[in-house]
């Protein structure tokens, strides 16, 4: 198994706890976002939308919330940089219109 392969694993079964998740939102989301999600209705889905020859690495994963009582979807997007990457804003627009 390759080290992001382990990397992965163990942010996703992070993730997977409910308090870890919403910390995680609470701290980085601005107050106008938080402000309209109900944090108890926070949950990890299973799906994945990064193609396999990306999944070495790039983490995905997606949270249905409900957003001012409507369904909506938190997507978080971990990618392993270890040089600059000058193309990065157009891959993060190309990962996120897959969702």
């Amino acid at each position: 198994m390759s080290k992001n392969l382990k990397h992965d694993e163990i942010i996703r079964s992070a993730f997977e706890n409910p308090i870890v998740a919403k910390e995680f939102f609470q701290m980085h989301l601005p107050p106008h976002i938080q402000s309209l999600v109900s944090f108890k209705t926070l949950k990890m889905e299973k799906d994945s939308f990064v193609d396999k020859t990306l999944k070495k690495s790039i983490l995905d994963i997606l949270f249905s919330v409900k957003f001012n009582s409507e369904d909506g979807y938190l997507f978080l997007l971990l990618e392993h940089q270890s040089t600059p990457d000058y193309y990065i804003a157009f891959r993060l627009f190309k990962y996120t219109r897959s969702v």
